[in-house]
């Protein structure tokens, strides 16, 4: 069975909402998106922002978490963060604790409108 590693930020740190969106979820541990920086970016006929990940100057990173999901879980993730309309997912690299970097899925705004306060949730 194949599994793809996942970048997780904003609400999908929250391990709860990972497992209920896949079950076979799997946190493998802390990571860190260098060059990328969160910041919450408005949407067509929302008035809250989304999470998503942004260039950033050297010295500026995203902290998040990697889980390994299979091929069921990678499409129910998909359906959930709206890929294609909403989020795209990206292949991103980022590094691990023990410094290695590792190519990882990310899902990024496909729109950025400008900034936008955070919805409820994220806070």
């Amino acid at each position: 069975m194949i599994r793809h590693p996942i970048f997780a930020f904003g609400s999908n740190l929250d391990g709860g909402q990972m497992i209920a969106r896949c079950p076979g979820a799997v946190e493998v541990g802390p990571a860190r998106a260098y060059g990328r920086r969160l910041a919450f970016g408005s949407r067509q006929h929302v008035a809250t922002g989304a999470a998503t990940l942004v260039p950033a100057p050297p010295g500026v990173w995203t902290d998040g978490v990697v889980w390994t999901v299979d091929d069921v879980d990678l499409d129910r993730l998909d359906a959930c963060e709206g890929v294609p309309i909403v989020y795209g997912r990206h292949i991103l690299r980022v590094t691990i604790p023990d410094g290695i970097d590792v190519p990882v899925w990310a899902y990024t705004l496909v729109e950025w409108r400008g900034p936008a306060l955070p919805a409820p949730a994220y806070l």
